[in-house]
């Protein structure tokens, strides 16, 4: 059997309670009583930098298992692992279960076998009635030792893959920290810059209002009304995100005329595409482009994608709005809409990535600033109509954006008006 020694350790490293035999072959034997600082019990196992780096484990509170090998200080050099689970609540109340093994002894007693085995040969041939019994005793005790190894191995094997694999989710959490710092920088700058305006105007408007002229006071309000609607925007994008994730959001589904939806997103902001040259463009469809939505979630949507197609398009270009059928499931026809313009164009690696929360795209990070939650909103509302939004890069190297609708669908009972029928019901709550 592989040596092992079971030691429970408190939250100051102070031995609990032990069993085994590995530390009582040590210079310093295991006290009886508890309490004993773990570190005088593996100083004749570590080196002080070894146990410093051990005991970092035990203090990382993001640390809740671990298995390590260590190279003993003691002579000859033997090879240990420690193990270790924790368990208890909270940093003052957590505790550790300690297991060390000693891997090297298994080499040691494979050599023994293997005298003892050449020693037993050499017997039977004298005496083989005599310890036939014996040595088929001795056959069951070697298979066994083989598959206690191969267990052990099994067990390393799967703690390594673990290992691997908390490291890939603690780079996952870091990722997703780095993220939300970024969008926490961004937002703090979004917020401070429009209040910094108001605040600048109003101070300057109050210090000039008895020499002003009415044109110059006219002028310091409308920059502080624009700034406002800018704090306004801001801080309603953040409520949206707070809905959605709680799942508070209300919709009003009703059949909408999508064309005309588009054709108000695009009047409202004609004024910011013609201070770029840009052309906006419907291609009406063929078919009556009616579908089963919310008007306001979907003008949101479609106000987005315009403002960033705007935004991030090359001056004198066109932005060019499509519609198509598309068939998902039997019976079940969708209204896909694509949103196409020329301009900054989004990598290959980051066309699914924008629609997660607090991200942006490399490309579009600065210049035109944004906060990295639209995107998200965007595909949260969609999602919720039981749709789907995706991006992509068009043959001619336009970027595009595509959303799907459900057409009505007839198996509405009468009187449910406003409300999605069953075979569309969605993913949250209607008004």
């Amino acid at each position: 059997m592989v040596p092992v020694e079971t030691i429970v350790v408190d939250c100051r490293e102070r031995v609990l309670y032990s069993s085994g035999e590995i530390t009582s072959r040590k210079t310093h034997s295991l006290p009886s009583e508890t309490g004993t600082p773990l570190a005088a019990i593996l100083e004749s196992l570590l080196s002080a930098a070894t146990y410093r780096q051990f005991a970092s484990l035990l203090r990382d509170p993001g640390t809740a298992r671990f298995s390590r090998n260590y190279l003993t200080t003691s002579h000859p050099v033997k090879t240990i692992t420690i193990s270790g689970s924790a368990f208890g609540d909270g940093l003052a109340g957590r505790q550790w279960l300690l297991t060390i093994q000693d891997l090297s002894s298994c080499h040691v007693t494979s050599q023994k076998l293997a005298a003892l085995e050449s020693e037993m040969e050499a017997m039977l041939l004298a005496q083989a009635e005599e310890l036939e019994g014996a040595t088929a005793s001795l056959i069951d005790t070697n298979v066994a030792l083989r598959k206690e190894i191969r267990e052990r191995q099994d067990t390393l094997k799967a703690l390594r893959e673990s290992e691997v694999e908390l490291k890939k989710a603690k780079e996952l959490a870091e990722s997703a920290s780095r993220a939300k710092s970024d969008f926490l920088a961004n937002m703090s700058h979004e917020l401070r810059t429009p209040l910094h305006a108001i605040l600048s105007f109003a101070n300057y408007g109050e210090k000039k209002t008895e020499s002003a002229e009415r044109s110059e006071l006219l002028r310091f309000f409308q920059q502080i009304a624009t700034s406002g609607r800018r704090l306004i925007r801001l801080i309603d994008s953040l409520l949206d995100l707070s809905r959605l994730e709680a799942d508070r959001m209300n919709y009003n589904f009703q059949d909408h005329d999508l064309v005309m939806e588009i054709r108000s997103a695009i009047d409202e902001l004609a004024p910011l595409a013609e201070k770029k040259g840009l052309t906006m463009r419907i291609l009406l469809p063929e078919f009556p482009a009616v579908a089963f939505f919310d008007l306001g979630r979907i003008g949101q949507v479609i106000r987005n994608v315009l403002s960033n197609g705007i935004n991030f398009s090359d001056p004198n270009t066109t932005i060019v709005v499509s519609f198509t059928q598309e068939l998902q499931l039997p019976n079940r026809n969708m209204l896909k809409t694509t949103i196409s313009n020329h301009g900054v164009e989004i990598p290959q690696g980051e066309l699914t990535a924008i629609f997660d929360k607090f991200a942006q795209s490399s490309k579009t990070r600065s210049g035109a600033g944004g906060t990295g939650l639209g995107l998200a909103i965007c595909r949260q509302i969609i999602e919720d109509h039981r749709g789907g939004i995706w991006a992509d890069t068009g043959p001619d190297g336009a970027t595009r954006f595509h959303f799907t609708l459900p057409f009505r669908q007839k198996c509405e009972a009468p009187g449910n008006e406003g409300h999605p029928p069953a075979c569309l019901q969605p993913k949250c709550r209607v008004s």
